[in-house]
């Protein structure tokens, strides 16, 4: 039987998640037109296509994961919660490469930008998909805890332990009996999803805003569609 507290707590989680949830909700990009953006080189038009799409799955995500959560469907919501964390990852790793753009040349970052646009692992035409640890450990040396967070989720989120036996299953050892049900144990893994996903949702608006502050100063740096066209 889950304590009290750990509901309330819980409760008070998902209201933030729905939160913040919202507040990227209203900033879903529509269209990237390559005309508004107006300069030749590619990189930019690359980067928010990235950025919309990973908004909008990330918006989908947390929804649901909401949803699951007060559903008390826990599996569902563990995975989103850590699905969600990958997104974040990728986000604040696109976020940290634009701002250091000008150590890149231009067919440099445009190279770098492509297997996070089209990157797959088991298609040999396209790029190779970006490494998710990579970007968990790269976003982990800036804010400890997330890859700690996100192997927690992992086990849960597979058919291990933490994701069949212990979300489903109580044992009585001494009578040798075993009963099922989403409720026969407590969980702190699924209690702490919605926290860690209100965590995750606050670094993803936070570097999708960044983004957005920082596209007019790169623009301006490039060269405009009026006049040659860049190298790359």
């Amino acid at each position: 039987m889950a304590d009290p507290t750990d509901i309330e707590q819980l409760a008070d989680d998902i209201a933030t998640v729905r939160k913040r949830t919202a507040e990227l909700h209203a900033k879903l990009p529509q269209i990237v037109d390559v005309a508004e953006i107006g300069v030749w080189s590619k990189a930019p038009y690359k980067a928010l296509v990235i950025r919309g799409a990973l908004a909008w799955r990330t918006e989908e995500m947390a929804r649901n994961a909401c949803d699951a959560l007060e559903r008390e469907d826990r599996a569902v919501g563990i995975t989103l919660a850590r699905s969600i964390i990958e997104n974040t990852a990728l986000l604040w790793r696109l976020r940290k490469m634009l701002e250091g753009r000008a150590i890149q040349k231009p067919d440099t970052l445009n190279d770098m930008l492509m297997p996070m646009l089209l990157g797959f692992k088991s298609e040999a035409n396209f790029p190779q998909a970006v490494n998710v640890l990579s970007l968990i450990d790269r976003l982990d040396k800036e804010i400890p805890g997330v890859r700690r967070a996100y192997d927690s989720f992992s086990e849960a989120a597979h058919p291990n332990y933490g994701g069949v036996s212990g979300l489903y299953t109580y044992t009585n050892h001494k009578e040798y009996r075993t009963v099922f049900g989403r409720d026969v144990r407590p969980s702190p893994i699924a209690n702490s999803a919605a926290h860690i996903t209100a965590a995750s949702l606050a670094l993803f608006n936070h570097a999708f805003n960044e983004i957005e502050k920082l596209m007019p100063i790169w623009l301006a740096e490039l060269s405009p569609l009026s006049g040659p066209r860049d190298p790359e």
